[in-house]
């Protein structure tokens, strides 16, 4: 469960995300679109990992992260 900025209720119904998937899919149509979109997901996805290794590696050193 999570909860938002001053919300004393936390959210646990499922955000409709439909339209953002029929938005992605007409735009990934384009070809430089398709090809941004791409990169930029490999790039999170290294980012993503570099970051994961990272906090493996604090925590076998029994390194906090403050």
């Amino acid at each position: 469960m999570r909860s938002f900025g001053r919300r004393s209720q936390p959210i646990t119904e499922m955000l409709d995300t439909s339209l953002h998937e029929r938005r992605r899919v007409e735009r990934m149509r384009v070809t430089e679109f398709r090809q941004a979109y791409e990169r930029a997901a490999r790039e999170i996805e290294q980012t993503d990992q570099v970051i994961q290794t990272l906090d493996a590696l604090r925590v076998e050193l029994g390194m906090s992260k403050g």
